[in-house]
């Protein structure tokens, strides 16, 4: 069973701020169910909701984004703090910050500004493909011979 998480009191209206209290007790949360994750196999579902809603990952994107602008240096502190408290968790934002870092340093036209404003909200970006020029995903057998 996965334990609840409490929230630390966060401001909705922007992201959580680098060196705050805020962000230690995010992290101290974090940290504190990350031995049960591990040990009883839970997938980190509420640390990842603690994550969005602090808006953790918008820490890159400028202030006029929404973010913390934050600079790259500060981002890789965060994730370093991120990953003492649980590695896994700080793992599955690894494929959101390359893509938000590419937003940030190429923001060419309207789609990259949507992103930006989604990432700005509190969403997170994962990573996914699919097997090119298959039908139905899954029907690939490998031929290794």
């Amino acid at each position: 069973m996965n334990k609840s998480f409490s929230t630390p009191s966060l401001d909705p209206s922007r992201p959580i701020e680098l060196r705050s209290s805020e962000l230690d007790k995010l992290l101290a949360e974090i940290a504190a169910g990350e031995s049960a994750r591990e040990r009883e196999r839970i997938l980190p579902f509420e640390a990842v909701e603690l994550i969005r809603r602090a808006r953790l990952g918008a820490l890159r994107l400028p202030t006029s984004a929404g973010g913390a602008g934050s600079t790259i240096r500060e981002l890789f502190e965060v994730v370093i703090r991120l990953g003492e408290a649980d590695a896994n968790v700080a793992h599955i934002l690894r494929n959101h910050f390359s893509v938000v870092e590419r937003l940030v340093r190429h923001p060419r036209d309207e789609q990259s500004r949507q992103w930006q404003q989604a990432v700005a909200d509190g969403a997170i970006i994962g990573l996914a493909t699919t097997e090119l020029d298959t039908p139905q995903v899954g029907n690939i057998v490998p031929n290794t011979t």
